[in-house]
C-alpha cells in the first residue's frame, strides 16, 4: 500500500464483537481471496489489541447502501442492473468454490 491514492478503512471494535470475532476473521479470510470487478478489494488488514482495521479500495461514489439513501428510490432499470451484478458475483463465487472441491 503506497502512493497517494485514496482508501476506505473499516474499523471493527473487538469489544463490541466479543464472542463473535470468528465472524470478523472469516470475513477477512474471505476478502483476502476475493477479486471481482464489482467488489472493492481488501488491500490490507491490521489488528491491534482493541480493533481490526480493514483497508479497502476507495469507492468514489460510495457503496450501494449510500446510493439508495441518496437517491431514495431506484428505478427498475437501476435495480435490474444491481441484481445482475450481484448475481454475477454469486455465480463467480460459487464457480470458484466448486473448482476447489473438484
Amino acid at each position: 500500500m503506497s502512493g497517494g491514492g485514496k482508501f476506505a478503512v473499516k474499523e471493527i471494535d473487538k469489544n463490541r464483537m466479543a464472542g463473535k470475532l470468528h465472524f470478523v476473521e472469516n470475513e477477512i479470510a474471505l476478502l483476502q481471496q476475493l477479486r471481482h470487478k464489482n467488489i472493492c478489494a481488501l488491500v490490507e488488514a491490521f489488528e491491534c489489541a482493541h480493533f481490526y482495521f480493514l483497508v479497502f479500495e476507495y469507492a468514489r461514489k460510495g457503496d450501494l447502501f449510500e446510493m439508495v439513501k441518496r437517491m431514495g428510490r431506484l428505478s427498475e432499470r437501476a435495480s435490474a442492473l444491481i441484481v445482475h451484478q450481484v448475481g454475477d458475483w454469486q455465480g463467480w463465487w460459487v464457480f470458484k468454490f466448486l473448482a476447489r472441491i473438484f
